[in-house]
């Protein structure tokens, strides 16, 4: 099937005319007194994602905290005096870094435990 070149010519008026018809409608429509563009209030939205991405946050420390002490506690059966040191350092860093008081402060304990040499 083979389109005729006379179809085509009455095309690009009609296209043109249709542009022209949507320009004048979108001037008189966005132009009238009153006419606001619709807001959305993003706010909500910011904080909502950055309370999640907060307690996302700390639950990924807690996991990395955990980790590292079965990390220790494999280095504790068959890692050198260095290496169980060096993990206690990582565990209390690490829970430092959760914030958990309580658990910074019993790995320090142990810290000053296992790091005397």
């Amino acid at each position: 099937m083979t389109i005729s070149t006379n179809n085509d010519s009455l095309l690009k008026p009609a296209l043109g005319f249709i542009v022209f018809a949507l320009t004048i409608y979108c001037v008189i429509t966005f132009t009238r007194p009153g006419f606001t563009l619709p807001t959305f209030n993003t706010s909500n939205y910011q904080e909502s994602l950055q309370k999640q991405t907060e307690i996302n946050l700390q639950s990924i420390k807690i996991k990395v905290a955990k980790d590292f002490e079965s990390q220790f506690n494999r280095a504790r059966l068959h890692g050198t005096k260095y290496e169980v040191c060096a993990q206690a350092q990582i565990v209390t860093a690490s829970w430092n870094q959760a914030g958990n008081i309580d658990k910074y402060r019993y790995w320090a304990g142990i810290q000053k435990i296992v790091c005397k040499f």
